[in-house]
């Protein structure tokens, strides 16, 4: 063992040079140097991650005994080529003059010398040997070969990798496996991404330890496509530009894109699972939100205002997708359902690709499967056209655009990421969980120095928002429908707690036969996940419990970050295998498989009774909206009590009430009274009751102004229809 090199872990393969009429060179360690101090600060220069170990060596000089420094090859540093040391991250240099020796040092690699031990000179003599060597640790920074001057041939630094076996032998050394990670040193867990061994996937980077020669030699070829690996290969790629090593780089690149060639089979497999497990739904029946903001885009395309006739309370983003879909002639409910199957594909190949950056090749892989397959449960609404899938696209790609920052570390996409997150917010104002996930990661890894960069998120947000403000035509509508009746009126922090916790529990069997799996998965590979994926889950969870009702589509918003975690999880099961985990989950899928496959088969009113259990007016909403159609005009209104927005759209009628929803007539103050008006005042043609007037109004006065002043002229499967009295 070289003294003074920490566990021999320093030393890359070995070293050559000094004079070549003097005969092997001793060894010295640099604590005969009298360089101890120093030593320790170079040794952890190589501890963090740099890839090779810097020396210094005497050379004549005028008389005058001087350095030459510069750095041994590590093993595992692919871009250290010697001669022509590079320097240090981000820059590259090339000595003087080296093209002129290249056939020299050719012909000196090829016949390297024995390096042999020996024991070390008195200090008092040391000046008196010419070109002898002193290896020390060297930071990579000092990386430079200074020319020398005189008759003294240069000293050459080899790159002696086909001679590994021999040199180690000869100077008795472990190598130990240096492996640079970003900003991170060895030893310190992934904070945003973890390492894919395309060899062999059965380790984290974080348990990287001391190996032999042959392992090394292996481990060569892994690729570095997590976030911090691909930065770093980037890094060292620019890097090798100056150094004149095109065939070996093109070597890498070519290596990534082996490693990397089932990807755009995965993304295709991923956009044709995503819409073929959703095809069966498509004759389901419209959704009251699918139907209600349809209605909304139609009223606000006949020139009506929004937030103002046309009331709704989610911001334009979500109206504007169905007033796109409408404008193109995409209003049948068919329609909507294959741009509900053609979004979810998009989301997908978006989870893929921030998958990729921030867990590696097979994890993001198995986030793909999963997000095609059990994140495509029609438990969860999944096939509808929803505000959550919908807010879920610009809020994956925001975190997209912030692991390119991450990798990059230009501003920029720190701009983009904060437009992005604020087009998720104007879709609906719970998708803030990939900006919450950017901003704590920023604040975590970087305390204080994270602010700047916080401010660019959160800027590059304000901008759509401020967009949607400055379009709408009275903001102080705009404010009180997206806000104010989201805050005050209709979230977890309005209600009784009971209340809530009902509906919740209401919930829990949808989400459970949809996302037990993913659970399950997510769980496994909690402990060795990036820390970028489990503060997206955190988010997306505030985001779901934000809302306060826990409707079945909600969920959709954990579905990404819960595939990642679950894609994790996947990789521990290949790695480890414990068959109890492994028994575990495959009980859990096939038991979702079981409750999930019947209902393909089914017809879209028995698919609407498996869905929503607790919405029975779905399976006759169409039948309803026909009779509607076929006994009115088309100026006419009609009244649904109390919500069933999906009529309103499907017959084409116009509501006597502006408000379509259950929830905004029970908890918006006034708007009861205004109900009540509108029966007594017989603004609609046509009163549908599908729900128990008692539901919402406990006084009975609903009920009493339908007894007197309006007539029953047909049942439709259980629901009334009423006509006001002649």
């Amino acid at each position: 063992m070289v003294s003074g090199v920490d566990g021999g872990k320093g030393l890359g393969k070995g070293v050559e040079g000094g004079e070549p009429d003097h005969g092997p060179t001793a060894a010295h360690s640099p604590g005969q140097a009298g360089h101890e101090d120093e030593d320790q600060e170079r040794v952890a220069g190589v501890q963090r991650g740099n890839g090779g170990v810097g020396i210094a060596v005497d050379v004549m000089e005028d008389g005058q005994i001087g350095e030459r420094r510069g750095r041994v090859a590590d093993p595992l540093d692919r871009d250290a080529v010697v001669p022509g040391l590079r320097s240090g991250p981000g820059g590259s240099g090339r000595e003087e003059g080296e093209d002129d020796r290249g056939g020299e040092r050719h012909d000196e690699h090829r016949r390297p010398e024995a390096v042999e031990e020996r024991s070390a000179l008195q200090p008092e003599k040391e000046r008196e040997r010419v070109g002898h060597d002193r290896v020390h640790p060297r930071d990579v920074e000092e990386d430079g070969v200074v020319p020398a001057a005189g008759p003294v041939p240069e000293v050459v630094l080899e790159d002696v990798r086909r001679d590994v076996a021999a040199e180690q032998e000869l100077f008795g050394i472990e190598l130990g496996q240096v492996v640079g990670d970003g900003t991170q040193r060895v030893g310190e867990p992934p904070a945003l991404g973890v390492e894919d061994d395309q060899g062999d996937e059965r380790g984290e980077v974080a348990q990287v330890g001391t190996g032999t020669a042959q392992r090394e030699g292996r481990d060569e070829q892994d690729e570095e496509h997590a976030l911090g690996g691909q930065r770093e290969a980037e890094h060292r790629d620019r890097r090798g530009e100056g150094n004149g090593e095109p065939a070996e780089r093109e070597q890498r690149r070519s290596a990534l894109d082996s490693a990397y060639r089932w990807t755009p089979l995965v993304a295709g497999a991923g956009v044709a699972l995503s819409v073929a497990l959703r095809f069966p739904f498509w004759s389901a029946p419209l959704t009251t939100d699918e139907g209600g903001y349809a209605e909304v885009a139609r009223r606000w395309q006949h020139g009506e205002t929004l937030y103002g006739a046309a009331w709704v309370d989610r911001p334009q983003g979500l109206i504007l997708v169905f007033w796109s879909l409408l404008h193109l002639g995409l209003d049948s409910p068919y329609a909507l359902r294959v741009a509900a199957a053609g979004a979810a594909a998009l989301v997908t190949l978006a989870t893929l690709a921030v998958a990729l950056r921030v867990a590696g090749r097979i994890a993001g892989y198995a986030a793909a499967a999963l997000m095609a397959t059990f994140g495509a449960s029609p438990y969860i609404e999944s096939f509808t056209l929803s505000g959550e899938l919908l807010a879920s696209l610009p809020a994956v790609l925001s975190l997209l655009a912030f692991t390119q920052y991450v990798r990059s570390s230009r501003s920029r996409w720190l701009v983009l990421c904060g437009v992005l997150a604020g087009c998720a917010l104007m879709v609906r104002q719970s998708a803030f969980d990939a900006a919450l996930a950017a901003v704590a990661y920023l604040l975590i890894t970087q305390g204080r120095r994270a602010l700047p960069k916080v401010g660019l998120i959160v800027g590059g947000a304000a901008l759509p928002v401020a967009a949607g403000i400055i379009a709408a035509r009275d903001p102080s509508e705009w404010s009180a429908a997206v806000i104010a009746y989201r805050w005050r009126g209709d979230s977890i922090l309005t209600g009784s707690f009971m209340y809530r916790l009902g509906l919740f529990g209401d919930s829990m069997p949808a989400a459970a036969y949809a996302l037990a799996l993913l659970a399950l998965l997510a769980a496994i590979g909690w402990g060795r996940a990036p820390l970028l994926a489990r503060l997206w889950l955190a988010a997306a969870l505030v985001g779901v419990v934000g809302g306060g009702n826990f409707h079945y589509h909600y969920y959709i918003q954990l579905v990404p970050p819960l595939c990642i975690l679950g894609g994790v999880g996947v990789v521990r099961l290949l790695q480890e295998r414990r068959r109890m985990l492994v028994l575990a989950a495959g009980a859990v899928a096939a038991a979702t498989i079981a409750l999930t496959a019947p209902t393909w088969f089914e017809s879209g009113r028995a698919q609407a009774r498996a869905i929503w259990p607790h919405d029975p007016h779905l399976v006759h909403d169409a039948a309803i909206a026909r009779y509607v159609r076929a006994n009115t005009r088309p100026h006419d209104k009609i009244f649904v009590i109390w919500g069933a927005a999906s009529i309103y759209y499907l017959a084409d009628r116009e509501p006597a009430l502006r408000y379509m929803w259950l929830r905004n007539i029970q908890s918006l103050p006034g708007v009861l009274e205004r109900a009540r008006r509108v029966l007594l005042l017989r603004k609609a043609k046509l009163v549908v009751v599908v729900q128990d007037p008692g539901r919402i109004d406990k006084a009975g006065v609903t009920a009493r102004i339908l007894r007197e002043r309006y007539e029953r002229v047909v049942w439709i499967d259980g629901v009334p229809i009423y006509r006001p009295r002649r």
